[in-house]
């Protein structure tokens, strides 16, 4: 038996979503739709379909169709925390790309007067920041795979690493324990070698509120969104009581190795 080449092509497409497990796959088009469908249907049992609007679906259906099994709610504004939160896998379909994955699905040409107007960068942006992103390009044209994209709809490697990463991936040196160990003990000499312990004393304490903060971040990524809310309503509130609170965090979650025992499964990343 011969496969076609749109088989092939679907099958490429599931194999984005293989590892996976219980993430929500939002795919775009026809064939990235139907290898979500296969690959839940077969290697990735525990992917997590949408009709399309706003229900969560059991069960594989024929492009068309109503799904055979509704299993559960997710309106539109549900779908951030899930895409924020990391769980979420999408396959666009650019217009253009780059070498780093840089993607335009907004417009063609000059940016202050396009050639051609597209959709928009729509979620493009949160997309590729927040959790992973794939893309299936139809047609494999000099229009397609360009040197440098008209506009940045989805960030790509290079621009992702000139911003540096973000807050939740905050990891210090394990020798900063002991660093802040000395300056704690210089903050008792005398004279000049006392005030170099108390500024860096100062200095550590406030990266370590910082640590505690990228630590509360982390886990509200990874498993509770509201944790944000209540972390800078106390900040708001109890500031100093609250600051005092994260500093520890940070300083003892080396030790304990929170974000190990609390981190999602599948944390998220760009493919």
């Amino acid at each position: 038996m011969t496969a076609s080449r749109a088989e092939v092509c679907v099958v490429a497409c599931a194999e984005a979503w293989r590892g996976d497990g219980e993430l929500l796959a939002s795919p775009i088009g026809l064939i990235p739709t139907i290898a979500a469908r296969l690959a839940r249907a077969t290697f990735e049992p525990d992917l997590l379909l949408s009709d399309g609007e706003a229900y969560l679906t059991q069960g594989t259906w024929a492009i068309g169709d109503k799904p055979p099994v509704v299993e559960g709610w997710i309106p539109y504004r549900a779908v951030f925390d899930v895409l924020w939160s990391g769980r979420r896998h999408i396959m666009m379909v650019p217009s253009q790309i780059d070498r780093y994955g840089n993607a335009n699905i907004s417009a063609i040409g000059d940016y202050d007067r396009p050639r051609r107007q597209l959709v928009g960068v729509r979620g493009a942006p949160g997309n590729t920041v927040n959790h992973p992103t794939s893309y299936w390009v139809p047609r494999h044209a000099p229009r397609s795979f360009v040197a440098s994209v008209d506009m940045v709809s989805g960030v790509g490697y290079d621009r992702a690493a000139a911003a540096g990463p973000a807050l939740p991936a905050l990891v210090y040196p394990t020798s900063l324990p002991f660093l802040f160990a000395l300056a704690v003990a210089a903050t008792f000499a005398p004279g000049i070698l006392g005030i170099a312990g108390v500024s860096f004393t100062g200095a550590l304490l406030f990266a370590y509120l910082i640590a505690g903060l990228a630590l509360m971040h982390f886990i509200a990524r990874a498993r509770a969104a509201w944790l944000l809310w209540l972390v800078y309503t106390a900040l708001i509130l109890f500031g100093p009581y609250a600051a005092i609170a994260l500093t520890v965090t940070g300083l003892i979650e080396p030790l304990l190795g929170l974000k190990r025992r609390l981190g999602a499964s599948h944390p998220p990343s760009s493919t």
